[in-house]
């Protein structure tokens, strides 16, 4: 089933971006991008987009396509691999055991509390 799109509204589309990039990449990185290719994007993703909508993605996502395409012809040969922009090193602390609150304690805070355990409404019929 499709979704309805409409008005556009450039900032509630932004998440489409990425899935549009996605797809077009998967066709092919220097590919032109055409009404024909929108459709078929938009297909994919189980949109539905207005003419006007088709012409800002064609414009958008030949913009960003062709900046992935001059990315890609970076020399990166001497540039390391890095899972992160920053050196970091494990931020964890000691696991250790320390004390804590008291079941008492917690179930005294509590609105409703049946025995040991915490009462809640019911959320299911």
């Amino acid at each position: 089933m499709a979704i309805g799109i409409t008005s556009f509204d450039p900032i509630r589309h932004i998440e489409l971006i990425p899935l549009f990039i996605a797809a077009a990449l998967l066709c092919n990185l220097s590919m032109k991008i055409d009404k024909k290719t929108i459709e078929y994007i938009a297909n994919l993703s189980r949109i539905e987009l207005s003419d006007q909508e088709k012409e800002v993605f064609i414009h958008q996502l030949s913009d960003i396509l062709s900046y992935i395409e001059k990315l890609s012809k970076l020399n990166t040969e001497d540039i390391k691999p890095m899972a992160y922009s920053i050196n970091t090193t494990n931020v964890f602390r000691e696991d250790k055991l320390e004390p804590s609150i008291s079941r008492e304690d917690a179930l005294n805070n509590a609105p409703s509390a049946m025995g040991v355990f915490f009462k809640v409404p019911k959320v299911i019929e």
